[in-house]
């Protein structure tokens, strides 16, 4: 069974992605994967470079964008133990690193679907750099844009790392609905975005193998489930992706590297974004394997569903559902 990564960072991430277009896609098609998204942090710099890499390796291509949440519209800390700018008067100084750096931002993935989807996102990356990076974009940003949008449109993914997931990592599921609500008005095909490394719980204590403290990490399966039974509740669309960074596991020391210099900090354990090296470019079969294990996690139902992949909300059937969607956005273009 096909499986279609659609949030996929590239080196044109700067400081956060590791490989190059052209090898994600090679990487993609090696797997017998029949489509990739490219999904680069707040831009689209590499997208001319992977729609030709694409072409040539004959894989669809589906174009998106990674972007930060302005502050004022989370009103939850973050759950990645990075520094936050939200709600503090106090700037770090760029020697110590941290909020200066890198403010912690909420993020949204935006998929384009067909020419309007494809400007849309010219207009928000265009919106974004004018208001700046650190800053972020509002809900109302995302409205506008996709009000004028006439051929195609926009889709959102809300993954561990946006606002709502942050509200269902915290347990607050009333500003997780009141924050769903919002993204529902901005008129864009809104989507729960389910990603598991199999990590700790956020906030939980974990050490790593040499027994170091490690920070809880928001891609825990745990928090995967509580996502897929909070889109259930709420009839939302779920997807399920791997958040890629790299292509191979031995990958994650670049990464390493990426976040310290992002955020001028030490290369330490207690700098990193990820807690094991599974933020990788996995397989069809692994992808699937990802899905069993976040159906096993909510239980009961869900897991025969997963099994079988035919309820609505089942999680393995959306990760058919990632190949249903990429389809439907490759045939909008």
């Amino acid at each position: 069974m096909s499986f279609v990564h659609l949030h996929v960072a590239s080196g044109f991430s700067l400081r956060h992605g590791a490989d190059t277009p052209s090898a994600l896609v090679e990487a993609a098609a090696a797997h017998g994967q029949p489509a990739l998204a490219l999904t680069d942090r707040d831009g689209m710099s590499g997208a001319v470079r992977f729609l030709q890499a694409a072409q040539d390796a004959g894989i669809g291509a589906i174009v998106g964008v990674d972007l930060p949440i302005a502050a004022e519209h989370t009103m939850i800390g973050s759950v990645t133990g990075g520094a936050s700018a939200r709600g503090t008067s106090a700037r770090v100084t760029p020697a110590r690193g941290g909020a200066l750096r890198d403010p912690g931002l909420h993020r949204f993935v935006v998929l384009a679907r067909g020419r309007g989807g494809w400007a849309g996102l010219c207009r928000l990356t265009t919106a974004l750099h004018e208001i700046g990076v650190d800053r972020g974009l509002t809900h109302r940003d995302v409205q506008r844009v996709n009000d004028v949008i006439t051929d195609g449109g926009l889709t959102v993914l809300l993954g561990p790392q946006s606002d709502v997931g942050a509200a269902i990592a915290a347990r607050r599921p009333d500003r997780a609905r009141a924050l769903l609500e919002q993204w529902q008005r901005t008129g864009a095909e809104i989507v729960i975005e389910l990603v598991s490394h199999r990590s700790r719980e956020p906030r939980a204590a974990a050490t790593d193998a040499s027994g170091a403290a490690q920070r809880g990490q928001v891609y825990s399966t745990a928090l995967a489930a509580r996502m897929w039974q909070f889109a259930v509740d709420e009839r939302v669309g779920v997807v399920l992706t791997n958040a890629v960074r790299h292509i191979e596991p031995e990958g994650a020391r670049t990464i390493d590297v990426l976040d310290a210099v992002r955020r001028l900090v030490p290369l330490d354990a207690r700098h990193l974004d990820r807690s094991n090296a599974e933020g990788y470019l996995k397989s069809s079969e692994q992808m699937w394997q990802i899905a069993e294990e976040i159906a096993d996690a909510v239980g009961g139902d869900a897991h025969s569903s997963a099994s079988y992949g035919v309820a609505s909300h089942g999680v393995a059937s959306h990760s058919i559902a990632s190949h249903s969607a990429a389809v439907q956005l490759i045939d909008s273009t």
